[in-house]
């Protein structure tokens, strides 16, 4: 009964093997009985220096992949075991330069402020163009017209929407007509 006890001890471990089950020989692979018997790299534990690398690191403009050849890490390694410090360190790059972006459009840099417009403000810089009542644009092909009637044209489409106001009713007072064009 003694024996049975004993080689229930011994089995505590049964990964443990004279080889780690791929082919390396004793001592040289990475099942060890001081991590357990597990197959693979002993757990990471980062150090403090490691976590304000790795925030300075992302402030800096460096990406997940960099920071992981840096600490010779895998990219899931990075991501499971500096999630704070990856987000502090995105957030405060968004404030740096999120405040230099704010300060250059109150300087009058108008790139900075149609910037700062458009993804903060969510200003959008498109133009639909649409015929009326929301509707398509009416296009016509006047290829097969001689130059002398594309002017008579020209000239009664001229006529026409000046007495309908098209433009000004659309608010767009540019939108009058200037007198014939023919290409």
């Amino acid at each position: 009964m003694g024996e049975a006890a004993e080689t229930s001890r011994v089995t505590v471990h049964p990964k443990v093997r004279e080889d780690d089950a791929r082919g390396c020989p004793a001592g040289q692979g990475t099942v060890t009985p001081e991590h357990g018997g597990q197959i693979g790299q002993p757990a990471y534990t980062p150090s403090a220096d490691d976590r304000r690398d790795v925030e300075a690191w992302v402030r800096a403009g460096l990406t997940e992949d960099d920071i992981a050849i840096m600490l010779d890490k895998s990219k899931s390694t990075v991501r499971r075991h500096f999630k704070r410090e990856l987000e502090l360190g995105r957030a405060k790059l968004k404030v740096a330069l999120g405040g230099k972006v704010v300060k250059m459009a109150l300087e009058g840099d108008r790139a900075s402020l149609f910037f700062w417009l458009r993804t903060q403000a969510k200003w959008n810089t498109r133009v639909e163009h649409v015929g009326p009542d929301g509707g398509p644009i009416r296009t016509y092909d006047l290829s097969a017209f001689g130059i002398d009637e594309k002017r008579v044209l020209l000239g009664v489409i001229d006529q026409l929407l000046a007495q309908h106001g098209e433009g000004e009713a659309h608010g767009d007072a540019s939108a009058q007509p200037t007198g014939p064009t023919v290409n």
